[in-house]
């Protein structure tokens, strides 16, 4: 098994020049240790010093320098709306009331389908449409460059 020794972000290392690639969800690109299997069915080993988000279009850099490029998993998403800016932010304070990661954008918010913070939000005034994309929530504050 193959050791990742490097996470080179997204745009620097090109897609061509990666000899495999694997598909990862969100909670899979945010882990510090863990066994990957590619798409040409390659073992992989993540040991990091600590966490490092793994971001869609990174490459895994490996021991014998060989690429592996990472591509974000489409998952099931709300996808969140509201009729006014009031109404979104007080959606917004819920869910980082409940440490709940999320994708702000101008006018919408996405978050991880959950049907719990789904009636929630419907309660509050907020608009919902179950989406399926890759799902790249805010980094933290205080994270020191990774997610919550």
């Amino acid at each position: 098994m193959k050791r990742i020794i490097e996470i080179k972000e997204s745009g620097l290392i090109s897609k061509d020049l990666c000899h495999d690639n694997i598909i990862l969800d969100y909670d899979s690109r945010n882990k510090r240790r863990s066994v990957m299997i590619t798409k040409k069915k390659q073992e992989v080993i993540l040991d990091l010093e600590g966490l490092k988000v793994i971001n869609d279009r990174s490459v895994f850099v490996l021991e014998d320098k060989s690429y592996i490029y990472v591509e974000a998993k489409s998952e099931k998403l709300l996808k969140i709306k509201a009729n006014s800016a009031t109404t979104l932010n007080k959606i917004i304070w819920h869910i980082g009331n409940r440490h709940v990661p999320a994708e702000i954008k101008e006018n919408s918010i996405f978050i991880a389908y959950d049907y719990v913070l789904e009636d929630m939000i419907k309660k509050l005034g907020g608009d919902i449409k179950i989406v399926n994309r890759a799902f790249n929530p805010e980094k933290g504050a205080y994270s020191g460059g990774h997610n919550h």
